[in-house]
């Protein structure tokens, strides 16, 4: 399944019903990155928290990333980082249930 992200200048939007995923679905949730022109240089990181714990992940080829394995039931949030030379850019974080 492919959750749509829509990165527009500094914000994630992603469409209000596919909000929650479901527990042990990690490498079937996979999350796209629409960016614009903006981030096209720069390396992109999807960074999933929940808890204590973060990941960092980088998003291949196609701008997408599978759900990491350390998420489980709760709430969960999503931010984008950018890195490139002497740029580092962030997003806003947006909150996801896994149920």
């Amino acid at each position: 399944m492919d959750i749509h992200v829509g990165v527009i200048q500094q914000k994630l939007k992603i469409p209000t019903n596919q909000r929650k995923v479901a527990n042990g679905s990690h490498s079937f949730v996979r999350f796209v990155f629409y960016t614009d022109d903006n981030w096209r240089h720069l390396t992109k990181h999807a960074v999933f928290a929940q808890n204590e714990a973060s990941y960092d992940i980088v998003l291949d080829e196609n701008n997408s990333v599978y759900m990491p394995d350390g998420i489980t039931n709760g709430v969960f949030t999503i931010a984008l980082l950018g890195l490139g030379d002497n740029i580092t850019a962030t997003t806003n974080h947006i909150n996801m249930l896994c149920i």
